[in-house]
């Protein structure tokens, strides 16, 4: 190796030695004039090796031999995916999650030791159509983790404990996804073109995820996890003894369920044409996504749409990028793009841009797409965008796994493989019309639907494409047929006098001086708990001390007089302002006084029982959710800013228990995009407390 690198190191310096004694030469004018290099010599691709074996019991095996590595991928892939969730959204995704939670006589921590030790890996995924449980390992240390890897796939415990654990995961990530736009248009897009009920738009929520038992993960992985619903992708280095343990592993696997899935009710049901529009409170961007349905993979045009939605997205050489990046600056990474799905497919172009040029970008997009439709596209540029596309999967192909898993899916969506040995041929045969037909006829641009994710402020310039129809992060129409909520007859003083009165009245609140609040909080992260301690002091009217310790994370909060300051590594900051939540926060019992303090509110109706209504303060907004009977208030959900952007933070309350005349929860439960935290707390009201108690020492 140190041979080597010196040769390269002498080719280096010989080259420049050269550069230097020839640059007059090199760079006369008469040679970069006449001097054009010649385009490389075509290679020729060949389509890499590959066998298919079928299994006594039907399974399907792919093989691709690739001995340059002691190394072995393997790929089980399962019919269903949540497409086949039925009620309860999540199951499937939590039942292959599961899988390496605990098998036989292992626990989650043991089997992730077994991997993590020998430098392997073993994950699952989920996807709308299938999922699949994948192995990485050197093939030296397979005769550790085959017996490991079987317990993983025929005897997983499906622990209580550990679902308890992987939901509150699932709970968190929720929130994140809530406060992504990327996912928030993904979603709406899915539910736009093809109807909330379709079995590929169904969402997991929070009440989904909590609804679902082990017996639901049994019963979803004794139907699906059969013989007649997987194949196996092998490649690496494939020995025969290698082979064998493979055949040893599945060859006798017999189920009781012989289920192969297949999606039901793919009936798609459109919404009118128009904008579909979700207000996110802060955004200085705004996402765009143009779509419209698209074809089949299986279905013999599909290449051609994929090659026309390149000539929009490919890259530097795509249409939009040379628009609305180069030539306006509007975004840094504009897309294009065809799902190659089985059943259902979309086509999307679009970017975050700054939300001042959302509406411009929208035309942008739209015009490009009509420019194709009606004026086609040159030889050149089709050559171009040609070259970038068959280059890109040219160069897939030098990952074996990644071939394999390509041959499997096509095999499961249908496809021969003769359709992906064939590509570059198939690409090649292409010409311009049938680039612009793609666009006459299958992805036209008067059949697009334009989703809109961004600032509440932006919506007015969106009605100059149609009638704009406004969603909430629920994936829930604002309003009309199908909102998320029925109107109440209540007015926002009626509301918060109601919520007075069933947590004591305002005289009994008025009576509460000060509060104390302690007890034990968990904080989940990434699947990991900590446990620790939350000591609360307050103090009429705007007074409010917090000690939160919990491992090695220690947080001390001190608000006194609309002013506040945060303890973090031993050093004591100052706010230099301080947020109307915090404000609101601090101040005692801030919802009963939230109208004084200058929030703007307004109910906006109820469902499943609770009435809604949120309340505005600049940039921050806050939903609070009351029980309809007892108007106690069951939960919160706050839209703050952080470094990454807008986020929402979701607060449940719980337990409720009187404390002298007064209704308190005793459990609060915290979910933000990046953790959870769980408060199991007791009160003590007008016990005798320091106004320095809410201001650091050296104040």
């Amino acid at each position: 190796m140190k041979a080597r690198q010196n040769i390269a190191n002498f080719i280096i310096l010989s080259f420049s030695i050269f550069l230097i004694f020839n640059a007059n030469t090199i760079l006369s004018e008469e040679n970069l004039k006449n001097t054009k290099p010649e385009p490389f010599k075509t290679k020729e691709f060949k389509f890499p090796d590959y066998k298919v074996e079928t299994l006594r019991n039907g399974i399907k095996v792919f093989f691709i031999q690739d001995d340059e590595q002691p190394t072995l991928e393997m790929r089980i892939l399962i019919g269903g995916g949540y497409s086949a969730d039925g009620e309860k959204a999540g199951v499937a995704s939590l039942v292959y999650d599961m899988l390496i939670k605990g098998a036989g006589d292992l626990t989650a921590g043991q089997i992730a030791e077994a991997f993590d030790s020998r430098g392997a890996n073993i994950y699952a995924s989920t996807r709308s159509e299938y999922a699949s449980i994948s192995l990485a390992s050197l093939t030296r240390h397979l005769d550790d983790l085959f017996p490991i890897y079987k317990s993983i796939l025929f005897s997983p415990t499906f622990s209580e404990d550990e679902l308890r654990k992987l939901k509150s995961q699932y709970k968190t990530t929720l929130m994140s996804k809530k406060s992504n736009p990327g996912t928030l248009a993904s979603r709406l897009s899915r539910v736009v073109l093809w109807g909330k009920d379709n079995p590929f738009t169904k969402f997991e929520t929070a009440e989904s995820i909590e609804s679902i038992t082990v017996d639901d993960l049994k019963n979803y992985y004794n139907k699906y996890f059969n013989p007649k619903n997987v194949t196996i992708a092998v490649s690496g280095d494939v020995n025969k003894k290698i082979k064998k343990q493979i055949y040893d592993i599945f060859s006798n696997w017999k189920s009781d369920s012989e289920e192969k899935y297949t999606a039901i009710n793919t009936r798609i049901d459109p919404k009118p044409k128009g904008v579909y529009f979700i207000p996110r409170p802060g955004s200085v961007q705004s996402t765009i996504s143009i779509i419209t349905n698209s074809l089949k993979f299986k279905d013999p045009k599909y290449e051609r749409v994929r090659l026309a939605s390149s000539v929009l997205g490919a890259s530097f050489t795509g249409r939009l990028f040379r628009t609305l990046r180069e030539e306006y600056s509007f975004t840094y990474t504009p897309y294009a793009y065809a799902y190659a799905n089985k059943y259902l497919n979309m086509f999307v172009a679009g970017a975050d841009v700054k939300k001042e040029a959302t509406d411009s970008s929208i035309t942008v997009i739209l015009d490009q797409m009509k420019d194709l439709r009606d004026n086609g596209i040159s030889s050149g540029e089709l050559s171009s965008i040609r070259k970038y596309v068959i280059g890109q999967r040219l160069m897939s192909f030098e990952s074996s796994s990644v071939l394999s898993n390509m041959i499997q899916n096509a095999d499961y969506k249908g496809v021969p493989v003769s359709r992906l040995e064939d590509y570059t041929k198939i690409l090649e045969g292409l010409r311009t019309s049938d680039i612009q037909n793609v666009y006459k006829y299958i992805l036209n641009p008067d059949h697009t639907q334009i989703i809109v994710v961004g600032s509440p402020e932006i919506k007015e310039s969106l009605e100059q494409f149609g009638a704009v129809y406004e969603y909430d992060l629920d994936i829930y129409p604002a309003s009309g047929a199908g909102a998320k909520l029925e109107k109440v007859d209540i007015s926002v003083s009626d509301l918060i006098e109601e919520y007075q009165d069933a947590i004591g009245g305002k005289s009994d609140l008025d009576e509460v001086k000060t509060i104390r609040t302690e007890g034990e909080l968990t904080i989940s992260f990434q699947g990991e708990e900590m446990v620790g301690t939350i000591l609360e002091k307050r103090m009429a009217p705007d007074k409010l001390y917090k000690d939160m310790r919990a491992g090695a994370m220690a947080q001390k909060q001190w608000f006194s007089s609309g002013r506040a300051w945060n303890e973090s590594d031993g050093q004591i900051h100052e706010a230099p302002q301080v947020p109307a939540p915090q404000l609101l926060d601090a101040r005692m019992f801030g919802l009963a006084n939230i109208i004084e303090m200058g929030w703007e509110c307004e109910v906006k109706g109820k469902k499943n029982g609770k009435i809604v209504m949120s309340a505005k303060n600049g940039d921050s907004e806050i939903l609070y959710y009351f029980d309809e009977k007892s108007f106690i208030l069951l939960e919160t959900q706050t839209t703050v800013q952080s470094p990454q952007g807008s986020m929402t933070v979701k607060s449940i309350f719980s337990d409720y228990k009187k404390y002298g005349d007064v209704l308190l929860p005793e459990t609060i439960a915290e979910a933000s995009p990046f953790f959870s935290t769980l408060f199991k707390v007791k009160y003590t009201l007008n016990t005798e407390m320091k106004e320095s108690d809410f201001m650091p020492a050296q104040e």
